[in-house]
């Protein structure tokens, strides 16, 4: 049973997605496709419609990397970071995203995670080869308190990008709100201040 699951994860929704992008990659800019398949590509440029696939294959690559090989030997740490590395150079290159917070916000998030394998493979030679970088205690927690830091950085922008629409939109709408406001109560006072004309006086009869 997880032998098929792990091919509906790994192989079966890739290949889906994959096929998808490939048979309607002439009439993407049709609506009816944009309509149930837009959420795959509508973020990437035109010219690389198909990124969302490079992505997946990287994930894929990744934990399949970490799933089979040792952890313990030397292939593992070097093909990963192989992969990381032509990741960062295919997204420095191509810059996929619509957007350029998008592409650098990518980028980022892959050198971080970059830097934080090397840090972790670090401290794991460190403990198991009987202190070959000679780290204090002290010093490996200083560390960890920094790659934490940089990660949580990483997570927190990418929650502020996400929420950027949501705090457009209520700025706005407080401006517009700070403006009727402001325009009632110009009003108000220039009903105040300014003196209600006289009636009319009826004039006295004389007997």
């Amino acid at each position: 049973m997880s032998g098929v699951s792990l091919g509906v994860y790994v192989i079966g929704i890739p290949a889906l997605f994959g096929g998808l992008l490939w048979g309607y990659r002439a009439s993407v800019h049709e609506s009816r496709v944009r309509y149930w398949l837009s959420n795959l590509y509508y973020c990437y440029k035109g010219r690389v419609f198909w990124f969302e696939m490079v992505i997946l294959v990287r994930r894929l690559i990744l934990a399949v990397l970490i799933s089979v090989l040792a952890s313990d030997s030397l292939m593992q740490p070097s093909l990963i970071m192989l992969t990381l590395c032509l990741a960062l150079l295919v997204q420095v290159w191509t810059k996929p995203f619509t957007s350029k917070v998008d592409n650098r916000l990518e980028a980022i998030s892959i050198a971080t995670v970059m830097l934080t394998f090397i840090v972790q493979y670090m401290l794991f030679l460190d403990s198991d080869y009987t202190g070959i970088w000679n780290l204090s205690d002290q010093q490996r927690d200083i560390i960890v308190l920094v790659i934490a830091i940089v990660n949580l950085g990483v997570v927190a922008g990418m929650i502020l990008v996400l929420l950027r629409p949501l705090f457009k939109w209520i700025g706005r709408h407080l401006l517009l709100l700070h403006r009727h406001v402001h325009n009632r109560r110009s009003g108000l006072n220039l009903t105040t201040f300014v003196s209600p004309a006289s009636p009319p006086t009826t004039p006295l009869l004389r007997e």
